[in-house]
């Protein structure tokens, strides 16, 4: 048995329809573990699960206007978190052909001097999209990417929580597909 019926449930619905941030704290506490067991079971990463949990209820509040009107609030929770999850696994697709599009261009031309400059041009924006990311962050990816530590590896050697570890790989990586997007865009026009 639920700790929680479908009653409870549309009545702290009703109250974030209203703006009620308490009733979305509650809703929050109830789901935010099953939301996240369900995003880490599809998109094997913790740190991506992570983000579907805010993603999730940032969006239950942005379209707190409707939840007034729901039915099964439970249903309506995990419909939002497959979407997003979704969403989320479709854009990993779309950077995968990206990246698969641009290494096909480097492997199938011949090394002339153009393509050695616009090789070298790729290397020196990762490495400027590196050297942007706060010294934190740069610790922990150095520390996730080139001795391939895990979080709590990281943590015991930085002094840190788990989750600040986490957090500061989660927005390195952010920072730097960014930045390689903004910038790659450009060049390969």
């Amino acid at each position: 048995m639920a700790i929680y019926d479908l009653y409870d449930l549309r009545r702290y619905f009703q109250g974030i329809a209203s703006g009620d941030e308490n009733s979305l704290g509650v809703v929050f506490n109830l789901f935010k573990k099953r939301v996240y067991s369900v995003a880490l079971k599809m998109l094997k990463s913790e740190v991506d699960a992570e983000e579907i949990i805010q993603e999730v209820f940032l969006s239950l509040w942005r379209s707190r206007s409707s939840l007034g009107l729901v039915e099964n609030p439970e249903n309506y929770i995990f419909t939002i978190t497959y979407n997003i999850i979704y969403a989320h696994l479709k854009n990993i697709a779309r950077n995968r052909e990206l990246i698969n599009g641009i290494i096909l261009q480097f492997t199938e031309v011949q090394n002339t001097t153009e393509e050695t400059i616009a090789v070298n041009e790729t290397s020196k924006l990762i490495h400027d999209a590196y050297q942007k990311l706060p010294l934190q962050q740069r610790m922990v990816y150095d520390l996730n990417k080139k001795k391939n530590l895990s979080y709590e590896e990281i943590a015991t050697e930085l002094g840190l929580s788990k989750n600040t570890v986490r957090n500061h790989l989660a927005e390195a990586r952010k920072s730097i597909r960014r930045f390689l997007k903004n910038h790659l865009s450009v060049f390969f026009l």
